[in-house]
C-alpha cells in the first residue's frame, strides 16, 4: 500500500512538472512583476494580468561609487560600445535614446543638435535654480522637436511671467526668482544615421541606448513578446553635472 502511494505520488509529481513545462511559460506572461539583472543595470517589468494589456519597464543603471547621482564611468562606457554596434550594423529601425548635453542648450541650441540627427523627442529635463536651490523640471513633449521656451518652464514651475514681474513690484518682492539655464537632457527616437551624428556631436556628453536594448531583449522574452510596451523609464542624470 505504501508503494502504491509512493508510485501515485511521484506520478503526480512528473504530472505537474509537465503541466508546467507546457503551460507554465505561458502563465508567465500573466504576472505582475519581475526583476531582470544584467552586469550594469537591472530592470523591473510591471504588468496587469490581463494579457491584452500592456507592460511598464523601468531602468535602473548601476551607480558611480562616487556620486550617487551619477551612471557609473563602466555603465556609460558599456552603452557607448553597443551605440557604435548599433551604427555600424546600419540598422533601419527607430532607437530609443536618452542624450545629456554638455552644458544647458537653449531652445533653439537644442534643437538644432536634434534637427541635424532627425529626432523625434518625446521627453525633456531641464535644469535651473529657484533663488539659490537647484531644481530639474522634466515633461512629455509631442516633437518632433522641443517646443516649449525655457520662460515657458519657469512659468510652469511657479515664475511669473517677465512682463507681469516688470509691472508688479509686490511680485518682484515675493517671488523667487527662477533661473532656467537650460535642456540638459532628452528623450528621442532616432534612427542609426541620426545616432551617429548624435555620438560625434560637440554639444553632446552621452547617447544612451539602455533603454533600445531593453526593448530588444523583451521583444525576445517569452514570458513579454506579445504584450505592447506602454513606457520604458529611465532616469535622466541631469543632477551628475554641473549647470
Amino acid at each position: 500500500m505504501f508503494k502504491r502511494i509512493l508510485v501515485g505520488v511521484g506520478v503526480l509529481s512528473l504530472v505537474a512538472g509537465g503541466l508546467w513545462l507546457t503551460v507554465g511559460p505561458e502563465m508567465m506572461a500573466s504576472v505582475s512583476h519581475m526583476t531582470y539583472r544584467t552586469p550594469h543595470y537591472s530592470y523591473e517589468v510591471h504588468s496587469a494580468t490581463y494579457a491584452e494589456e500592456g507592460i511598464v519597464v523601468s531602468i535602473e543603471p548601476e551607480r558611480s561609487a562616487e556620486n550617487a547621482s551619477a551612471f557609473a564611468g563602466v555603465y556609460l562606457q558599456t552603452s557607448h560600445e553597443r551605440a557604435e554596434r548599433w551604427v555600424a550594423d546600419h540598422r533601419a529601425d527607430p532607437i530609443d535614446v536618452m542624450v545629456i548635453f554638455r552644458h544647458p542648450l537653449t531652445l533653439e541650441e537644442a534643437n538644432e543638435v536634434l534637427r541635424s540627427a532627425n529626432a523625434n523627442v518625446f521627453e525633456s529635463g531641464v535644469v535651473g535654480y529657484t533663488g539659490e536651490m537647484p531644481f530639474a523640471a522634466y515633461s512629455k513633449v509631442e516633437g518632433p522637436l522641443l517646443t516649449r521656451s525655457l520662460q515657458e518652464h519657469a512659468e510652469s514651475v511657479g515664475h511669473p511671467p517677465i512682463e507681469e514681474m516688470a509691472e508688479n513690484s509686490t511680485l518682484q518682492a515675493t517671488t523667487a526668482f527662477v533661473d532656467v539655464r537650460g535642456y540638459l537632457a532628452v528623450r528621442a527616437w532616432v534612427d542609426s544615421k541620426g545616432l551617429d551624428v548624435l555620438l560625434k556631436h560637440e554639444d553632446v556628453r552621452v547617447v544612451d541606448i539602455t533603454t533600445q536594448e531593453v526593448r530588444d531583449q523583451l521583444s525576445n522574452n517569452r514570458h513579454w513578446r506579445n504584450k505592447p510596451i506602454d513606457s520604458v523609464a529611465i532616469e535622466m542624470p541631469v543632477w551628475a553635472y554641473e549647470w
